[in-house]
């Protein structure tokens, strides 16, 4: 019966070792099922908001070629009234 005395002594031991790696595994996968959750919000956040730029980059890009457009045809405009006026009459 002595014999057997220490093996009775570690089964609340390993009960409590098994209970601490159960709870230990379930801490692991509620951290890492929130640290994907996470990624993926961020993920989803970055993709909106890089449509958002490249949306207004477009607009700002059309709206500054429209103005060199038209500013180059008002000087090309003025530059034909400047040669018309100072050309001398055949």
């Amino acid at each position: 019966m002595n014999e057997l005395a220490p093996l009775v002594s570690l089964a609340p031991k390993r009960k409590n070792i098994y209970s601490a790696f159960r709870v230990g595994f379930m801490l692991v996968l509620v951290l890492s099922s929130l640290i994907g959750l996470f990624a993926i919000e961020l993920v989803r956040s970055y993709v909106s908001q890089y449509e958002l730029v490249s949306r207004d980059a477009n607009n700002l890009t059309g709206t500054v070629e429209r103005h060199i457009k038209a500013t180059t045809e008002k000087i090309d405009v003025i530059l034909s009234d400047v040669v018309f006026l100072n050309t001398p009459p055949s």
